[in-house]
């Protein structure tokens, strides 16, 4: 019996041991060591505070060679972007159509057009891409669109 518990007591120490130098161990979702690739096309689910209007446009688009560009909700969006390490810097002014929408798509977009330009930190997560301002504040969030299934 004896021999059984100081077994137990053993086997609990080790797990226990194990589970601290694992707890201390860096997240691996996005490290300023990897290089985040924001290429491609993401559907935008959250702006500023609110969810998007349910079955929305609202998508962003990243090539290689600095370009953004989507639909913002109603009118299509484009502009240059800067990538370094997990600092995305989107520059001021991004160009737009001008269609009139109906109101809640306008005021989304509007959103949108105000949240993207500036310097954020990107989270790229499970194929959730997040923009957070320097007070760590998601300012967007987008799901990866994978093109292959649409």
């Amino acid at each position: 019996m004896l021999l059984r518990l100081s077994l137990f007591v053993s086997v609990v120490a080790v797990g226990l041991m194990a589970g601290c130098a694992l707890s201390n161990a860096p997240a691996t979702s996005v490290s300023t060591s990897q290089a985040v690739s924001l290429k491609g096309e993401w559907m935008v689910e959250y702006i500023a505070g609110r969810g998007v209007i349910d079955y929305s446009p609202a998508r962003l688009q990243f090539t290689d060679d600095g370009k953004i560009n989507g639909n913002a909700s109603c009118n299509r969006f484009f502009g240059d972007y800067q990538l370094t390490q997990d600092r995305l810097t989107i520059q001021e002014p991004l160009g737009a159509t001008r269609m009139l929408c109906i109101p809640a798509l306008n005021d989304q977009e509007a959103r949108l057009l105000a949240a993207l330009p500036g310097t954020h930190n990107v989270r790229i997560q499970h194929g959730i891409l997040r923009l957070m301002n320097d007070a760590g504040e998601e300012v967007l969030r987008a799901a990866k669109v994978d093109n292959a299934k649409t």
